[in-house]
């Protein structure tokens, strides 16, 4: 399978590491804008280095193309490989609006091809495991955070081309709540800049705290901040509260707390996978054997995620409950 990259950056290089990892994968061409790291990461794998990603599904015969761009051109570059007859694996955040996001699903559709989004952590195992678990009991509540620090990357740093940390980053925990808990039906947020006042490039809200409510009913809560460091143990963390049960996840372990009659049990379960390979080997697999079921986070779906980060930004701007 010969598979393009649009975007040669650490993510990119994070889904080619795996990539390197499927035997009937291989990276053929490689683009970016910065012209010294397409040759240098298209020099690793034999590939042919490119600086337009027009020219490169022009002239490549591709089966598949991974865009890890910034969000703001993901929907001309989808339209566009998408009309070439490639497949997608397309990096969040997907899109910054929903008309973009829409303009992917169009070409998706209309072209017949499978479209993934890097939501890797959907394909940990201790995800099964949660799924199992939360299938036999009504579903109570969902807490979670993401603590961090200034985006390294400059872009990133800039609400305008990233649109910030529930948008960016936090996004991947809010798949998880939906995948965990369903779809959600309507968010309050509220964001400040507190601690990043007048650093250098900062441009963008570093506390946020997201309040939502889940289609069944069930309430959730959000926080998320770019004021500290790296280095902090179980930065990332969501508890799920069901009947008689508490699911804790940290980094990539999870916990559970559950009550059968009158005795406590507690299991501790750590992931065995890696979900950056296991994204990489089911989109090849779906591609190669025809099972889109295989895909834990198709387009279709990782637009309901887009809309509720956005959702929370709308709230967080304008101060009002935003329904979904």
């Amino acid at each position: 399978m010969k598979i393009g990259f649009i975007g040669a950056g650490r993510r990119a290089q994070g889904h080619m590491g795996a990539l390197s990892k499927i035997e009937s994968a291989r990276i053929v061409a490689v683009c970016d804008v910065q012209s010294e790291r397409a040759e240098e990461v298209a020099r690793r794998f034999n590939a042919i280095p490119y600086t337009d990603y027009r020219k490169m599904l022009d002239r490549e015969k591709l089966d598949a193309v991974h865009i890890c761009s910034p969000p703001l051109v993901h929907a001309e570059q989808v339209e566009y490989a998408a009309e070439k007859g490639c497949h997608i694996l397309v990096e969040k955040p997907i899109a910054l609006s929903m008309e973009d996001a829409d303009r992917m699903l169009r070409a998706v559709r209309e072209n017949d091809v499978i479209c993934s989004v890097g939501y890797q952590l959907r394909y940990l195992d201790i995800c099964d495991e949660v799924l199992k678990l939360l299938e036999s009991r009504p579903f109570g509540m969902a807490v979670g955070y993401y603590y961090w620090t200034t985006p390294l990357v400059k872009w990133i740093q800039d609400r305008d081309l990233a649109g910030g940390q529930i948008v960016e980053q936090a996004t991947h925990l809010i798949d998880l709540f939906r995948m965990f808990g369903g779809d959600i039906g309507l968010v309050y947020a509220v964001y400040s800049l507190q601690t990043r006042v007048g650093q250098e490039g900062f441009n963008n809200w570093d506390v946020y705290s997201v309040t939502m409510r889940f289609k069944n009913g069930a309430p959730g809560s959000f926080s998320a901040t770019y004021a500290l460091f790296p280095g902090i143990p179980y930065n990332t963390g969501i508890d799920l509260i069901a009947d008689e049960l508490l699911i804790r996840i940290r980094g990539s372990s999870m916990e559970k707390f559950e009550r059968i009659g009158k005795e406590v049990f507690r299991e501790r379960m750590e992931a065995k996978v890696d979900p950056t390979y296991q994204l990489n080997l089911a989109f090849v697999r779906a591609i190669e054997e025809g099972k889109r079921d295989l895909i834990r986070s198709p387009l279709e779906d990782a637009v309901k995620s887009l809309a509720v980060t956005l959702a929370a930004n709308r709230s967080a701007v304008t101060g009002e409950v935003v329904e979904l």
